[in-house]
């Protein structure tokens, strides 16, 4: 398996060096809106961890959507029954691809926060601890955030909207959740995505927060596992695999 993450892995970086000029624009607007957000809409007395919570939400827009659109390609792609009737399976296939897609992000993303690095460096403070922390509870909710997007991609088996609504959700929780300022009005979105209890271990680690965010990580993958393989035999059972 190791072998095929690393050999998939080496393609798609040869597929980015030939899109490079596409990349580079995209990084451009991102940075854009990242330095807007964090001189304009900065909701945090320490301006720190609101760069960490953008780069969490950097990797967090793949983990929502992608899902759904690694199963759309292999639907339209008529391979979707092939990965079901084959030993490794379609749900192992995804955790694959999910492998592949956290490790290109994070080739994508160096440039981009090296460069909002050097733009902020005098109001950031990132102490090797913090970054510790933070790389690894960003971890954690990243692995997190993509069984939910698995659990939004199990209903592409009965319909291809899925995916929009993923990317929807994706950009909601940048300006409407605790990612950017606290907004406890939207109290449902706390609890559905993981962003305020990683502010709230960001500021100052406790274990209450740590337990909820571990909580909500299992229930994200239980619940994309039951969903999944319920709607991947509902979708079975109708037949309509190539029609969604």
């Amino acid at each position: 398996m190791m072998r095929l993450i690393t050999s998939e892995f080496l393609r798609q970086l040869a597929e980015m060096r030939k899109f490079a000029f596409n990349l580079i624009f995209a990084n451009l607007s991102l940075i854009t809106l990242f330095y807007w957000l964090l001189t304009q809409m900065s909701g945090f007395e320490n301006k720190s961890l609101t760069f960490f919570m953008l780069f969490c939400w950097y990797f967090a827009t793949h983990a929502i959507t992608h899902p759904s659109f690694f199963i759309e390609d292999e639907i339209y792609d008529r391979t979707v029954v092939s990965l079901l009737q084959s030993d490794i399976g379609l749900f192992s296939c995804l955790l694959i691809k999910i492998v592949i897609q956290i490790l290109i992000d994070l080739v994508k993303s160096i440039p981009l926060f090296i460069i909002l690095f050097a733009l902020f460096r005098e109001q950031l403070t990132l102490s090797p601890a913090f970054l510790a922390s933070g790389l690894i509870l960003s971890l954690l909710v990243v692995s997190g955030l993509y069984g939910l997007g698995m659990a939004l991609s199990s209903f592409i088996f009965i319909s291809n909207k899925i995916s929009h609504f993923a990317s929807l959700l994706a950009y909601f929780s940048l300006f409407y959740s605790v990612l950017i300022v606290e907004n406890k009005n939207l109290w449902f979105l706390n609890i559905l995505l993981p962003f305020d209890n990683l502010r709230n271990l960001l500021s100052a680690f406790t274990v209450k927060s740590f337990a909820l965010l571990s909580v909500q990580f299992l229930i994200y993958w239980l619940v994309a596992y039951v969903l999944f393989n319920f709607m991947q035999k509902k979708a079975l059972k109708r037949g309509n695999l190539f029609d969604v």
